[in-house]
């Protein structure tokens, strides 16, 4: 508390004086920054930063990694790496679109299709096809539509190879007669 307030402060300025002195453990610096940041204030960390999606039912890193993108995805919004730097942010590392132009034959003008490569886990459910194609539709430029989302599965696994050969020959040594 605070030596600097009169006898007669009123109980409403001693309490803010007491709290106003307490220490508070959480730098500031930290707060505004996805990977410090405690996970509680991650979501006022995304409006603060304009994050255009954002579900609470995300993992950690999911979110702290939305946040991380935001400003990538803000800077090229509209391109082909803003949907990489969305999808990159919550965990879809290998990514790529598939536009228009580069189908033979060539399909309708200004149409797209996004394709993912997952790993072991696959797409584990219709909410996360969804946030895919929500995500999409924010970070598209406006006159773009998509046409769908293409799943690449990939599984790795070691594979142990072995050979075996044998070879010899038969040597009789025979003594000469005396």
């Amino acid at each position: 508390m605070s030596d600097l307030l009169p006898a007669n402060s009123t109980a409403l300025e001693l309490a803010i004086s007491e709290v106003s002195h307490r220490d508070v453990p959480l730098r500031t610096r930290d707060v505004w920054n996805p990977t410090s940041c405690p996970a509680a204030v991650l979501p006022w960390l995304a409006w603060a930063w304009s994050v255009d999606d954002w579900d609470p039912q995300w993992s950690e890193s999911q979110k702290r990694g939305a946040v991380a993108a935001a400003f990538a995805v803000h800077r090229s919004k509209g391109t082909p790496a803003a949907l990489q730097s969305a999808l990159d942010g919550i965990g879809y590392t290998e990514t790529g679109l598939l536009e228009w132009f580069q189908e033979s034959p060539p399909a309708a003008p200004y149409t797209f299709a996004i394709l993912v490569t997952v790993e072991q886990q696959g797409i584990p459910d219709l909410e996360t096809h969804r946030m895919i194609e929500k995500i999409s539709n924010s970070t598209k430029n406006a006159r773009s539509r998509m046409t769908g989302i293409g799943i690449h599965g990939r599984t790795t696994g070691a594979a142990y190879y072995g050979a075996a050969l044998i070879s010899g020959e038969t040597v009789t040594i025979m003594a000469e007669p005396a």
